[in-house]
C-alpha cells in the first residue's frame, strides 16, 4: 500500500510522453488520476490483457470462438439475432481479429458497453444493420474514445509527477522573436 503513495519525482526536463516507465507504474499512475469506471476498464484490459492478434497466434481455433462469442453477444444486445448463420458470424470475427487485432478482448466488451450507453463520437442509426462496416465504426469511435481518455490521463499525471506541459507552438514563436 504505501509503494502506491512513494512514487518516485521526475526530473523536470522529461515530458511524460517520453517517459518509459515500468508497466506497472504507469498503471498505478493512470489508475490514480482516473475519474470513472470506463476509464480504469480501459486501463486495466490495456496493462493485464494480451492483444487479439497475440491470443491468435496461441491457440487460434480457441481464441476465434471466443472473438465468435463477443460478435454474438454484440449481435444479441443490438437486437439483430434474426436469420444469422454461423458463416456470417465467422467471417465479422475474423474481421475484428484481422482489422482491430490490436485490441483486447476487454476493449470489445467495452465498445459495445459504450456504444449501447451511446457514450462514442459516433452517428447512431436509427435501423441497425449489423455488418463489418457497423463493426468498424463503432471500434473506430472507441479508439478515438480511448485515445481521448489516454490524453487526460497523461496530462492529469503530468500534473501529479509535476512534468511541465509541451511547449506551444505560439510560445516558441514568441521566444524566438524576443531572441
Amino acid at each position: 500500500m504505501s509503494e502506491k503513495k512513494n512514487l518516485p519525482q521526475l526530473p523536470q526536463e522529461i515530458p511524460l510522453k517520453n517517459l518509459d516507465l515500468p508497466s506497472l507504474q504507469r498503471k498505478e499512475i493512470y489508475l490514480k488520476v482516473s475519474e470513472n469506471d470506463v476509464e480504469r476498464q480501459m486501463i486495466d484490459s490495456d496493462f493485464s490483457g494480451m492483444k487479439m492478434t497475440a491470443l491468435l497466434s496461441l491457440d487460434p481455433k480457441k481464441y476465434l470462438s471466443c472473438i465468435v462469442d463477443m460478435v454474438s453477444r454484440w449481435r444479441y444486445l443490438l437486437g439483430c439475432m434474426k436469420d444469422v448463420d454461423s458463416k456470417q458470424i465467422s467471417i465479422e470475427a475474423k474481421y475484428i481479429s484481422s482489422d482491430f487485432g490490436h485490441l483486447t478482448i476487454n476493449d470489445l466488451i467495452i465498445a459495445i458497453n459504450l456504444y449501447m450507453k451511446q457514450d462514442l463520437d459516433m452517428n447512431y442509426p436509427n435501423y441497425i444493420i449489423f455488418s463489418p462496416l457497423l463493426i468498424s465504426q463503432i471500434l473506430i469511435a472507441y479508439e478515438k474514445y480511448k485515445r481521448k481518455a489516454y490524453a487526460s490521463l497523461i496530462e492529469k499525471a503530468g500534473k501529479i509527477l509535476n512534468v511541465p506541459a509541451q511547449v506551444s507552438t505560439d510560445d516558441r514563436v514568441k521566444v524566438m522573436k524576443d531572441l
